[in-house]
């Protein structure tokens, strides 16, 4: 099995291969043309998220996978957390911050850039953050912006 996904990996998608196999004792030859995990022939080029780092916070933008799955328009993933007020409101890594409630009312977050906007506009402030996890859960919690 091994063999065969090495030999599958130096390949691209809408290659043609030829393949050998045994079904019922008898081999069996075919031509297969390899397709992406969406199905189709197209190149799929690998996404590389760009991080955004505030006060030990580090968010990225949501993959467009899962903003498909969720259904969302966007959102700041919570990368890494070294902010102790954060943890213990309880912010964890995966989270998706999709809206945070401040002095000035609700503001929708898009992107990790947005987030990290907003979080140096809003030093001091109470803050509610509002999102869910990547298995479609919602969750909010209280923090104080540093």
């Amino acid at each position: 099995m091994a063999n065969l996904q090495e030999l599958v990996a130096r390949k691209r998608p809408g290659d043609k291969v030829d393949v050998e196999y045994i079904r019922d004792g008898k081999t069996s030859k075919t031509s297969a043309t390899l397709k992406n995990f969406s199905g189709d022939t197209e190149i799929v080029k690998r996404e590389i998220p760009k991080t955004y780092t505030f006060e030990g916070l580090q968010f990225e933008d949501v993959r467009e996978e899962l903003k498909s799955n969720l259904e969302i328009p966007g959102g700041a993933v919570i990368k890494s957390n070294a902010n102790e007020n954060w943890r213990k409101a309880g912010a964890r890594n995966g989270f998706i911050i999709t809206s945070v409630i401040s002095d000035s009312g609700r503001n929708r977050i898009t992107t990790a850039q947005e987030m990290v906007d907003f979080l140096e506009n809003s030093k001091g402030e109470e803050l509610v953050v509002l999102g869910l996890f990547p298995d479609g859960t919602e969750y909010y919690f209280e923090v104080e912006a540093n």
